[in-house]
């Protein structure tokens, strides 16, 4: 689905959305924001504007709005609407009141605000998507946003998520920013991917990033993330597995990890000979790098049993890419080796391994299968 993104200069009637603004105003009854027709019609949706030529049109759809200050999205509905005897095409509906518990959310804003708008829906608009920026609360972002726009009537300005998260980040806004909502940053979330094991590098490097401070409930969310995704990852690799036992390559499956949340690999073959597999998991590509802890490392290199990654790796709603290294025991044995000149009383709780330091089988794809009817 295309972007549909837009930068929209607040007049003084489209703050009457607001119902703390409509009320105190003097403008006539609009509680709406004007949506110009130039970027609205002939950019974001030229095929519905054509068939809605000639016609009153009401489309609802589901609203979300983030901001002026960080806080709870605020979710409700309204409509996008054209009358016939206007041009433009407007976000309409009742005036837009403060959400329970958060009276005077939108008291501070002010003509010259800025509304930065995603359209969702492909052949109409299905919902929309509103970060409100306000000059008071962030003047830097907001002359930056501004600027993207022609000025005078043409308050309206389609813009890019690359160009917009480079508008973000020129702009130095912190983690809990409303305009995250429509970013995305995957060097971003994968530096809190790694800096939640500790991983030195990344955490130098979100401290590099300009204007950036990475809080305790950062970390938290990217933990909770990598846990969901690890959880998700064995699954699929379990099923890889299952696959391997149909067609005969290997039997005795057991998926250990469910009868003991405390093994250190995930799973256990018994034939053609005796294996134990570890699943490492990640929404990113293969080359990112997985974490092993201290007593994966202690058991991987048993000389008993041969021990395996199964790398999950594009991890989607549809499955993933998966590869399988080979044994690891030798591997993890010559890094506990290089543990033995650490001081006296200093033990480390696990590795960052970076793939390229196994060897490993080719990639295979892993489909969901499909609910039963």
């Amino acid at each position: 689905m295309p972007e549909r993104i837009a930068i929209k200069v607040l007049t003084s009637s489209d703050l009457t959305f607001f119902d703390t603004f409509y009320k105190r105003s003097n403008v006539g009854n609009q509680k709406a924001i004007n949506l110009n027709a130039d970027v609205f019609g002939k950019q974001f949706y030229p095929d519905y504007a054509e068939q809605s030529h000639g016609k009153n049109v009401e489309q609802a759809v589901s609203v979300t709005i983030y901001g002026p200050r960080a806080g709870k999205p605020y979710h409700f509905a309204r409509s996008v609407t054209k009358k016939i005897k206007y041009k433009n095409w407007r976000l309409n509906g009742a005036a837009v009141p403060d959400p329970e518990g958060e009276e005077k959310r939108f008291d501070h804003l002010m003509v010259g605000d800025v509304a930065v708008i995603e359209f969702l829906g492909d052949a109409v608009p299905e919902a929309v998507r509103i970060v409100i920026v306000s000059s008071l609360d962030d003047s830097v972002l907001h002359s930056r946003l501004k600027g993207e726009t022609p000025g005078g009537k043409k308050s309206m300005a389609a813009v890019t998520r690359p160009r917009l998260s480079q508008l973000a980040s020129e702009s130095g806004i912190e983690l809990n920013h409303p305009i995250w909502a429509l970013l995305e940053d995957s060097e971003l979330e994968e530096l809190l991917e790694q800096a939640h094991m500790g991983v030195e590098p990344a955490m130098r490097r979100l401290k590099e990033r300009a204007g950036r401070r990475v809080t305790k409930a950062d970390l938290k969310t990217a933990r909770d993330r990598a846990e969901r995704v690890g959880d998700d990852g064995e699954a699929l690799a379990h099923q890889l597995l299952e696959d391997m036992v149909s067609e005969a390559k290997i039997s005795g499956l057991t998926w250990t990890a469910i009868e003991d949340a405390a093994a250190s690999w995930d799973f256990e073959v018994a034939s053609p000979v005796p294996l134990r597999f570890d699943a490492k998991s990640t929404t990113r590509k293969f080359e990112t790098p997985f974490h092993l802890s201290a007593a994966e490392t202690v058991a991987a290199s048993s000389v008993d049993v041969p021990y395996r990654i199964i790398r999950i790796y594009e991890l989607t709603e549809d499955g993933a890419s998966a590869r399988v290294s080979n044994d690891i025991n030798g591997f993890a044995a010559s890094v506990l080796k290089s543990m033995e000149s650490l001081p006296k009383g200093v033990l480390p709780e696990g590795f960052t391994v970076h793939p390229s330091a196994l060897t490993w089988g080719e990639e295979v794809k892993i489909d969901r299968p499909d609910e039963p009817e």
